[in-house]
């Protein structure tokens, strides 16, 4: 198992809220779009880091897109601040186009885990 470098995305069980209160499957969503996005194609990995459950964290590529990147852009993630800043701008981009999770409000992925 890989992580994806520098963001954080909701649990596979998170909710969020859309800007009129309702609860969508954010994480369930963010996992599908992942998965669409490399769907058969070669995902090459670059490691990075190990985290403290042993996995490598890695930058990851299909097709020379930036996973990490595509996924903060897209709304799927947030940057992961407390270990890197590489994708605060594909957030910064993603909230003023208030795309995916900045659709309404959310807890941050980092946040809920804790409160589960």
């Amino acid at each position: 198992r890989i992580r994806l470098h520098g963001i954080d995305a909701p649990e596979s069980d998170q909710s969020c809220r859309t800007a009129v209160g309702s609860s969508w499957p954010c994480g369930l969503r963010a996992t599908r779009a992942l998965a669409n996005r490399i769907g058969r194609a070669s995902v090459t990995c670059t490691e990075r880091d190990m985290d403290g459950y042993g996995r490598v964290v890695a930058v990851c590529r299909v097709g020379g897109t930036d996973l990490s990147r595509w996924m903060v852009k897209a709304g799927h993630a947030l940057a992961y601040r407390r270990y890197s800043e590489d994708y605060v701008e594909a957030e910064d981009a993603a909230r003023a186009a208030k795309t995916g999770l900045w659709q309404g409000t959310f807890v941050p992925p980092w946040d809920w885990i804790r409160s589960d």
